[in-house]
């Protein structure tokens, strides 16, 4: 089979545990709470500590452009209106419920800082 027919059928795979997850494949909206610059420009000063202790709910769209885990954390390269940033991502309450391309599922929200 050729290269690029493996990557479709990858690719389909994908698709089909991300519906079988109840998530839509190709959701027309996303709820998000702030653009890459929001973050920068709000939590740009807050110290670890006192994120651990607001633990600010926070929802970003963009285009993940690297995924990197490193057990209980984790670090993201997020892509939006030409500005790239990367975010350490720490797993509170994580529960493993499946795997789509290497990330992990999440069952609760995760803090982002």
């Amino acid at each position: 089979m050729p290269v690029e027919d493996e990557l479709l059928v990858q690719r389909r795979e994908k698709l089909q545990r991300i519906r079988a997850l109840g998530f839509p494949a190709y959701p027309h909206k996303f709820p998000y709470t702030h653009r890459v610059a929001e973050i920068l420009s709000t939590f740009t000063h807050a110290t670890v500590e006192q994120l651990a202790e607001d633990k600010p709910p926070v929802r970003v769209c963009g285009r993940i452009s690297a995924v990197r885990g490193h057990g209980k954390a984790g670090f993201l390269d997020i892509s939006q209106d030409g500005q790239r940033r990367r975010f350490d991502v720490r797993r509170a309450g994580y529960r493993r419920s499946g795997a789509i391309g290497g990330v992990g599922a999440r069952d609760q929200e995760e803090l982002i800082h």
